[in-house]
């Protein structure tokens, strides 16, 4: 496995290379200010020695120069280390108080520029600058030593570098110190996360201790948390709730088979028992097959089939297809409204299905169970309406949990469902971006379907 660098070295490294190009610009900028500063020093003194030689030579008057001037001229200049040159406007050196001459090359560019610039130019390892002013007979041309600044900007360079670079190392350090405790929270998110296990999945992470930055992050851990608490309660929850549901049953099974193979008997007796194991395989099989769908369902595997249909006819086809169960209580069945649904339509009369048998398994006999359709801008919704007992509000809350009844003594009554028709009616109304609800008040019961009057395309 390759490995990567930390966070911490990452931005320590982004830091220094930033620092780096900060301390680089910096460190240009002043050396350079420097630098700039001699150059307009030494230009200020030349621009004066030259202006004080044209001014000696206009006040003389003495062209050529005589002797007398140029003793002047060279007293005046020796006592500022100035170098000068008097080139006449043919190009001949009229006097030059060094032996050291100023190049040719220099000249010409010194003549090609505005009598402000000056030219820096060597000879061996001595520096020199030189400015050129022009006059009416003659141009003098001044030149000044610039080695005493080179060899301070080379110690001044120096001296910058290593201030420059000490500055880098202890800010650097001072960088990785403030990282490793800019970071700590995230550490103490990888040990609180390390320290959840089955038993503590409610432990959160205290967002109190965290910047504002991770806030957003810890928020949707203590999420993450939160739901995988609850799935996993659900989950204990179901395989309970599944083992108790399939060992009567299986008990039933066994029991009945133990008692008809203890001793012997009639084929009459076999044909009881075998009508009856059969009723508990029905039972256990229909069970598992609900189960199943009902896994699907939740965890969507089974997409939805949308097409256009009629409300009025589907529920229609589920009231005939009950009407014979209902007579046999006295029970009317109505329905009124309509509406088109984009849904999936067996899971459709499915959800529909288990709210009517509901109604009727429940509903006080030579009652009306009410099947009403709403439609609105942005909703469909479907009620089923019986009379009956109340639910009370202890069992609302729990009454679309797999395997709940209201009335745990009639868990295996006969005409008692599974305990998973409300479960599989959530999960199909969820799979279409809907929901149900129920309320139960004043001896009336109502579920409430709730579509979207637009499914997506899947």
């Amino acid at each position: 496995m390759k490995k990567t660098l930390s966070l911490t070295s990452r931005l320590t490294l982004l830091f220094g290379l930033i620092l780096t190009c900060v301390l680089a610009a910096l460190g240009f900028y002043i050396f350079g200010a420097m630098r700039s500063h001699f150059v307009e020093q030494d230009q200020g003194v030349l621009k004066n020695h030259a202006e004080e030689i044209r001014e000696i030579l206009e006040h003389t008057g003495n062209y050529p120069i005589t002797p007398a001037v140029k003793d002047r001229l060279d007293h005046t200049m020796s006592r500022h280390d100035i170098d000068f040159e008097i080139i006449g406007k043919r190009g001949e050196v009229l006097y030059r108080n060094e032996a050291r001459a100023i190049p040719e090359a220099t000249i010409r560019e010194m003549v090609g520029h505005d009598h402000t610039d000056s030219v820096e130019w060597h000879t061996g390892t001595n520096h020199f600058r030189s400015m050129l002013l022009d006059g009416k007979e003659f141009d003098v041309i001044v030149s000044v030593s610039t080695g005493h600044h080179e060899e301070f900007l080379e110690s001044f360079g120096k001296r910058l570098l290593g201030v420059l670079s000490l500055i880098f190392l202890i800010t650097w350090g001072l960088s990785w110190f403030a990282v490793r405790k800019g970071l700590a929270p995230l550490k103490m998110i990888k040990d609180r996360a390390a320290s959840v296990t089955l038993s503590n999945l409610n432990k959160v992470i205290p967002v109190e201790q965290v910047p504002v930055e991770l806030v957003p992050l810890v928020a949707e851990l203590n999420n993450m948390m939160s739901r995988l608490e609850e799935s996993f309660r659900r989950l204990v929850a179901f395989s309970s709730d599944l083992a108790h549901e399939m060992r009567t049953p299986v008990s039933n099974l066994l029991t009945q088979i133990q008692v008809v193979l203890a001793q012997n008997r009639d084929a009459e007796d076999y044909r009881d028992v075998l009508a009856s194991s059969s009723e508990e395989c029905e039972r256990l099989s229909r069970m598992i097959s609900e189960m199943l769908f009902l896994a699907k369902a939740e965890n969507g595997s089974i997409l939805p089939s949308v097409e256009r249909v009629d409300l009025s006819e589907q529920v229609g086809h589920i009231l005939e297809y009950f009407e014979a169960l209902a007579d046999s209580k006295g029970i009317t069945l109505t329905s009124t409204g309509n509406a088109n649904l984009e849904c999936d339509r067996s899971m459709l009369r499915r959800a529909l299905s288990n709210l009517v048998s509901n109604a009727i398994r429940y509903g006080a006999p030579d009652s009306v169970i009410e099947t009403s359709i709403d439609s609105g801008h942005s909703w469909i919704v479907v009620s089923v309406r019986n009379r009956g007992q109340d639910i009370s509000e202890e069992h609302l809350s729990h009454i679309f949990d797999r395997f709940y009844r209201a009335n745990a003594a009639r868990s295996h009554e006969e005409n008692d469902g599974l305990g998973l028709g409300l479960a599989i009616t959530r999960a199909i109304m969820s799979a279409h971006g809907g929901h149900v609800a129920v309320e139960s008040r004043n001896g009336y019961t109502t579920f409430t379907l709730r579509f979207p009057s637009e499914q997506p395309r899947i």
